[in-house]
């Protein structure tokens, strides 16, 4: 340029201000500038006043003051000049006027542009104004300098920059740069100051930034340092670099030592918006990164450390020693394309929540993200989540995912979580909005087995030990939506257990089926669903049932999948179908309704049979958190009569009796984890039984029942009754008992029975039927029975008897046989026997005097000693042997006389009733326990 101004100057001088005009731009041509145009304001003898030199739109000056003396002028020689104005606009380095200029500065002009001999004048630029503007960065800015004889050059500037990525606008503004330069050392020293760094959209992503820094030039290599702050002027980065002109290559280096984030001081949300939503933190954050460059390229890695980190959740936190991050990437400057990846190698951290412990271990991620966040690719997200507690919730999870963000902004992810098995394999998938918060997760299980084929539920948690008992098949899927203000929404809910098998010290289940749905519209809404199964065979202690169908519909108040804190179940329909050895005959519907409150769950049900109509009531709570409850069952009062309903109308325990009277029965039952127990209330009002071997009239008593399965009457109750007949009458029968389960056998323990028999009492005390013995054994004790009574029991007639017996008559109870082992009755002090009767006397005609005679002492024989004994054998005979001692004090004179007689009785048919009583009793015992 210099060059050029002195060949205008020579001809100015010799041809002036018209000609200088015309012969300049002759001269400017033959350096190849194509597009000048000049003019001259005037020229003097030592000095030149140029108005305009413009050689195109890109190079232009105004108002241009030359100055020389005239000889030096004819060796091309200046002395100054003085520039006010100068417009450089730098947008196509690569054509027209600037092409053409570092064509000849780089000495591709004529042999005058190579003249260094010539000495430069000084120069004096007093405004510059640079500008570059293209489709994806633009640059202005305004500088004045000095350019000495010596070729040193000082520069004061101050520029804004633009650049357009994918993510919007970047300006750099109001940047200070001042330069030194040695044009002849080609060095120079640039310091940088005052720069600020923004994000020109109207949402920024990150806060403005301060760039401070400085470079040197040094024979073609530049180095540079810059400083990154907040506008605060908090320390960022340090960056540090280097280029090389000749080649283009270069490299930066940044570092950042502990810049500290507090939870109640700087956090990244002084930076980005997008770290808005994260939550307060504690932590450290050190990184390097270097860059290298290679043209037009820009490759560049960086490690990054977050060191003690902790961060403070609702409910709970998170903490790690170590967060790592590595970057590698790469930038084209051309198109201003970049891709990069982010990975995570490695990372420890442990979760604090609701009073529990939990670690992630081992957690890799890898994340690609290409111009600035158009598109951010999730490669792969690993890791294992454990429970650090004796009671765990869950075992070793490992989950894996990978994902996307799309330039919406829109963040995808899908993967699974499993257990170390491989048995249990959870699905899924999410889409988050990071503009609004908004999103959602989707759940998949897969067709899974649980119990000692698959899984126990007991391995998934501890929470689920409870539930070993259950095996089969379950799947299901569930959504979980977010919404813009933060609520979660449990949108869909389907699953089902097929294939079910439930079995546990109470209840074996076959062929269970079992499915839920539900959904939730928005977050103030209610959670309504529906439970819907079948349970193809069943029992409960012993007794076999079906349950061909179960509907019930629940909702549920909950927020931000919380624990739910108030609920309504209804169930509309419960069919239970009596099966194998149940007690109960009839099909039993059943309906009502449960609700949540806190941590209870209160509920009524109701028991319908098509004879008794509505006949149980059972209302209760169950404690969510002790998983504990108990219940009340009010059965209503239920009316026996001979000519209507029975007891064979409603149980399968074929008593063959007929029954009359009421019986009320109330009963409770308590559930924990570890088991069922019940109890009950029976009041039994003028209850007759009739039976085929005798009856029982007007019993009355009030039973209470200490454990239902298996029966257990711990405390003696009574229960008397008005009559009863076994053969014979029996007066007021009363009757203090117990009931025992040994082993599963049921032993009633007779602690006393009483009845009026034959003019006086019969006692039974401390005797026990055990269903599970061979035999059992009750001796009964006879006081006072009227020896007339007693004797009328044989077949004798006309035999008449005073006094009174007493004694035991021990019954051996096995199988379906009465043994009466040698029992024995005395009387209690002198009578009479008298038996009168022809028909004896003619039979016993023929045997002779001693006949006779007998006859004669039977007609008032007076007995200070009477016993009977009776046998009773295996075989079945009865053997009743009636042993006398005494006189008749009108025969022989009162002669002694001793009998024995083998009498014949109807006893038989006593030990009948007593025997069927019996058995009874203990099929009524068995069927308690298994229906049997």
């Amino acid at each position: 340029m210099a060059l050029l101004i002195v060949v205008m100057l020579a001809i100015a001088l010799l041809f002036r201000a018209t000609v200088l005009e015309i012969a300049g731009k002759a001269v400017l041509h033959t350096y190849g500038f194509d597009e000048v145009s000049l003019s001259v304001r005037s020229v003097g003898t030592s000095n030149i006043q140029i108005e305009n030199l413009s050689l195109s739109d890109q190079v232009s000056v105004n108002d241009v003051t030359v100055t020389y003396r005239p000889f030096s002028l004819l060796s091309g020689q200046i002395d100054g000049i003085i520039i006010e104005e100068l417009r450089l606009d730098i947008s196509n380095l690569d054509q027209g006027a600037l092409k053409r200029i570092s064509e000849m500065a780089d000495g591709e002009g004529t042999s005058a542009d190579k003249d260094t001999t010539r000495p430069y004048p000084d120069v004096q630029l007093q405004k510059g104004m640079i500008v570059a503007e293209n489709a994806n960065y633009s640059l202005s800015g305004s500088f004045t300098g000095n350019l000495s004889s010596d070729q040193r050059v000082t520069v004061e500037s101050v520029f804004q920059a633009r650049v357009e990525t994918a993510a919007g606008t970047i300006l750099l503004e109001n940047t200070a740069l001042s330069v030194e330069a040695d044009i002849a050392a080609q060095s120079a020293v640039v310091e940088l100051s005052e720069g600020m760094l923004r994000h020109d959209v109207d949402r920024p992503d990150w806060a403005p930034l301060s760039l401070t820094g400085s470079g040197q030039l040094d024979d073609g290599d530049a180095t540079v340092q810059v400083a990154l702050q907040t506008s605060e002027g908090k320390l960022l980065a340090q960056v540090e670099g280097s280029y090389e002109t000749a080649t283009g290559n270069g490299n930066v280096r940044a570092s950042l030592s502990r810049l500290s984030f507090r939870r109640d001081g700087f956090q990244p949300s002084d930076l980005s918006r997008y770290a808005a939503n994260l939550p307060l933190f504690d932590g450290d954050l050190n990184f390097t990164v270097n860059a290298e460059i290679a043209g037009k390229a820009v490759v560049y890695q960086a490690e990054i450390e977050i060191s003690s980190l902790y961060v403070e959740l609702d409910g709970g936190d998170v903490s790690s020693e170590r967060f790592p991050i590595e970057i590698n990437g790469r930038y084209l400057l051309d198109d201003a394309t970049q891709d990069t990846q982010i990975t995570v190698p490695e990372l420890n951290a442990i979760l604090s929540y609701a009073g529990q412990e939990f670690a992630v271990k081992d957690l890799a991620a890898s994340l690609d993200i290409v111009n600035l966040a158009e598109t951010v690719k999730l490669a792969s997200l690993d890791g294992t989540v454990t429970h650090n507690a004796a009671n765990i919730y869950f075992p070793p999870l490992l989950f894996s995912a990978s994902g996307k963000m799309k330039d919406s902004q829109e963040v995808s992810i899908s993967g699974s979580v499993r257990d170390e098995t491989g048995k249990f394999d959870l699905n899924l998938a999410a889409q988050y909005q990071i503009e609004n918060g908004s999103g959602n997760i989707s759940l998949h299980l897969p067709p899974t087995t649980i119990g000692s084929q698959g899984i126990m539920p007991s391995r998934l948690s501890s929470l689920l030990k409870q539930m070993d008992g259950l095996s089969g098949v379950i799947n299901g899927q569930a959504e979980v939506t977010r919404k813009n203000d933060g609520n979660l929404v449990l949108s869909a809910v389907d699953a089902e257990l097929s294939d079910g098998r439930w079995q546990n010290a109470d209840i074996e289940a076959e062929d269970v089926t079992v499915t839920v749905t539900a959904t939730q519209t928005d977050a103030s809404a209610t959670i309504q669903g529906d439970i819907v199964g079948k349970v193809g065979s069943a029992r409960f202690r012993g007794q076999g049932f079906s349950i061909p169908h179960m509907e019930a519909s629940f909702e549920a108040e909950h927020q931000n999948l919380q624990a739910v804190q108030s609920g309504h179940l209804t169930l509309s329909k419960l069919t239970i179908v009596p099966g194998e050895r149940a007690l109960f005959k009839e099909t039993q519907t059943v309906t009502g309704t449960g609700w949540i409150r806190g941590n209870d769950l209160n509920f009524t049900f109701e028991a319908t049979t098509d004879y008794l109509g509505p006949y149980l009531e059972i209302t209760g709570r169950h404690s969510l958190s002790a998983s504990g409850g108990r219940a009340q069952l009010k059965v209503k009062p239920i009316s026996f009569a001979k000519d209507g309903l029975q007891l064979g109308d409603l149980v399968s325990f074929d008593a063959g009796v007929i029954l009359d009277g009421r019986v009320t029965t109330d009963a409770m039952a308590s559930w924990t984890a570890s088991g069922l127990n019940s109890s009950a209330d029976v009041l039994l009002e003028n209850l007759s039984v009739e039976a085929s071997g005798g009856s029982v009239s007007n019993m009355n008593g009030k039973v209470h029942i200490d454990e239902l399965f298996p029966l257990s009457i711990l405390s003696p109750q009574e229960i008397s009754a008005e009559t009863a007949i076994a053969g014979i009458p029996l007066k007021e029968p009363v009757i203090r008992f117990r009931v025992l389960t040994n082993d599963g056998d049921p032993q009633l323990y007779i602690d006393r029975m009483a009845l009026g028999l034959v003019g006086g009492t019969a006692v039974i005390n401390d005797a026990v039927i055990d269903t599970g013995a061979e035999t059992n054994r009750i001796e009964v004790q006879l006081t006072s029975l009227d020896l007339e009574e007693v004797m009328a029991l044989s077949n004798v007639e006309e035999l008449v008897a005073t006094g009174k017996v007493s004694g035991r008559v021990p019954l051996v109870f096995g199988g379906e046989r009465l043994i009466v082992d040698e029992a024995l009755l005395a009387a209690d002090g002198p009578g009479v026997l008298k038996m009168s009767s022809e028909a004896a006397r003619r039979a016993l005609e023929g045997g002779g005097d001693q006949a006779m005679l007998l006859l004669d002492i039977l007609e008032n024989f007076q007995y200070s000693e009477l016993s009977i004994e009776i046998v009773k054998t295996q075989s079945g005979e009865d053997t009743v042997k009636l042993h006398a001692e005494g006189a008749n004090p009108e025969v022989e004179n009162s002669r002694p006389v001793v009998l024995n007689i083998n009498l014949t009785t109807s006893l038989d048919k006593i030990f009948n009733t007593v025997l069927e009583g019996y058995l009874l009793s203990e099929k009524a015992l068995r069927a308690t326990v298994d229906g049997r």
